[in-house]
């Protein structure tokens, strides 16, 4: 199983460091924008209901329980394995969270085979995705 390098880990590690950027708050407004991007970009599984776009936003979803060690992302999880929910539960946990480096994992995660940090929502979660499903958002 990988290792993700989630951004919360690498903020971590590099207390001694100043970052560039303070991330003290993200506003709402642009935690709906960047919710807005995904569904854009991905797509809304709520709309358009293909398997890969659910199990897209799942495997995005999987991934940040795994690396906080809970079973659910929210209090309000109807299904935690369930990919149909998680697009909700990955909306509803950015919308909510309080923790800005919590936040930052969703649109700064790498994968373990990327290389380059990724500043956006799109381009970060698109690592998280199979080779056909990355071939999609380029298309």
């Amino acid at each position: 199983m990988p290792v993700f390098d989630l951004y919360s880990k690498r903020r971590k590690a590099e207390r001694d460091q100043p970052d560039v950027y303070a991330y003290d708050e993200i506003p709402e407004g642009l935690r709906v924008q960047i919710i807005h991007i995904w569904s854009d970009a991905i797509g809304n599984p709520v709309n358009q209901g293909e398997d890969s776009i659910r199990s897209a936003y799942y495997e995005v979803v999987q991934v940040l329980r795994r690396e906080y060690q809970v079973f659910s992302l929210t209090k309000n999880n109807r299904s935690p394995h369930d990919p149909r929910f998680a697009f909700a539960e990955l909306c509803e946990f950015f919308l909510a969270e309080k923790n800005t480096e919590r936040v930052l994992d969703g649109s700064r995660s790498r994968h373990p085979s990327s290389t380059a940090t990724h500043a956006d929502g799109i381009t970060s979660i698109g690592t998280t995705l199979t080779k056909s499903q990355t071939r999609r958002l380029k298309n």
